[in-house]
């Protein structure tokens, strides 16, 4: 009887200190789960703050690209207007040159348009005298030169800038030889002119 009272008395102290374990335990656990729930919390915290500061810059980002654009287009804008009224302006400055050189060749006299005629007919004689230089030069370079140079140029390059030396140089003979004739002409109009005021 005395066995079975001691049995009973320690299976309610290995009870009670079982129950104890479990008790601490469960503590234990609750109070990890607290603190796990309270770092869960502050790191969602921590993301949500993140969160909110990128979503409030990138909606600066988006504000200033934006700006940027618009500042741009302006820029664009204000950069065309500019051709534009520098088109407009070169314009009017041309026809106010053509009308003030109108003018003024309006209001000319007949001794200063004869003085002129002189100069002309000196100019032409000079003229004449160049384009027949040149002429020959033009010639001499056609016959030779452009041979020559050809055979010692290797590029392709060379051989294109050349040729444009000659079309420029052919360009200014036909525009000499214009201008001799421009000058014949003018003479001819004096020729007339001064004729017509013997006879009268």
């Amino acid at each position: 009887m005395d066995k079975q009272g001691e049995e009973y008395v320690a299976s309610l102290e290995e009870n009670e200190s079982l129950q104890q374990k479990l008790k601490t335990f469960l503590e234990q656990y609750t109070a990890r789960e607290e603190h796990f729930q309270r770092q869960l919390e502050a790191k969602d915290l921590t993301v949500q703050l993140a969160e909110t500061k990128l979503q409030h810059q990138v909606e600066l980002t988006t504000r200033e690209a934006e700006k940027v654009k618009i500042t741009l287009d302006k820029a664009k804008e204000f950069s065309d207007r500019e051709v534009q009224l520098q088109a407009q302006l070169n314009s009017y400055s041309e026809k106010f040159d053509v009308v003030q050189e109108t003018l003024t060749k309006s209001n000319q006299m007949f001794t200063t348009f004869r003085e002129e005629m002189d100069k002309m007919s000196k100019t032409t004689k000079k003229l004449e005298k160049e384009n027949l230089a040149l002429r020959k030069k033009c010639a001499e370079y056609d016959s030779g030169a452009i041979a020559s140079i050809q055979e010692k140029v290797a590029s392709a390059k060379e051989t294109l800038k050349l040729q444009e030396k000659i079309k420029k140089l052919e360009s200014l003979c036909r525009h000499l030889q214009a201008e001799r004739n421009t000058f014949r002409q003018a003479q001819q109009v004096q020729t007339a002119a001064a004729a017509a005021t013997e006879s009268a």
